[in-house]
């Protein structure tokens, strides 16, 4: 089997460098890297968890042309205090299998030409970030509801959310939340937004 737990982090590195676990795996307050071309794949991981507290944060990140994280089994996503997954300079995460974020913060970052995070199965989101940057890709298509995040487009970066009707905020104190489209050509559609609840 494979294990990651209790911050530790594993990466992969080179351009043709595959790893692949096929038994058993866990990633629990842990972190991830694919750099420089090469491709992590997880088949057998079905949940991938944060760590709560105060100052925690754990990263998911594929960065480079070729970069890959293939983690098309996962259910399950409870971010923690922080969870980043990221995509930058060409490289590409698959969470296909993802329907829902059960906990945490989760920041989803796709950022520069090429790189892609797709989540295309998501439907549900609280807590968290959505971010494009440049001519990256992120998703989201099928998700319907979200609440208590930030949603930014920026350096032409194109973000569009087709079945997302349901718009929220969060109670409490403090929050605030914005969404916000900045640069030339950077676009945020929303446009099947009906109910937006502050």
């Amino acid at each position: 089997g494979f294990g990651l737990k209790g911050g530790a982090s594993f990466g992969a590195s080179g351009n043709g460098i595959r790893f692949a676990a096929t038994g058993e795996a866990v990633v629990d307050a842990a972190s991830m890297y694919a750099s420089s071309g090469a491709t992590i794949t997880l088949p057998r991981l079905t949940r991938l968890a944060g760590e709560g507290g105060c100052c925690p944060e754990h990263w998911i990140d594929a960065s480079g042309l070729g970069s890959v994280l293939d983690l098309s089994a996962v259910t399950f996503l409870d971010g923690g205090n922080y969870m980043y997954v990221r995509a930058r300079n060409g490289g590409r995460i698959v969470l296909t299998a993802l329907e829902q974020k059960e906990a945490g913060r989760v920041r989803l970052i796709a950022q520069d030409e090429g790189s892609r995070v797709e989540v295309p199965n998501l439907r549900t989101f609280a807590s968290g970030e959505f971010s494009v940057l440049g001519g990256a890709t992120l998703d989201l298509s099928r998700l319907s509801s979200a609440s208590a995040l930030h949603i930014n487009a920026s350096a032409g970066g194109v973000l569009r959310l087709p079945a997302l009707t349901r718009l929220a905020g969060e109670g409490g104190c403090c929050p605030e939340y914005y969404i916000d489209a900045s640069g030339l050509g950077s676009v945020l559609d929303l446009r099947a937004v009906s109910v937006i609840e502050a």
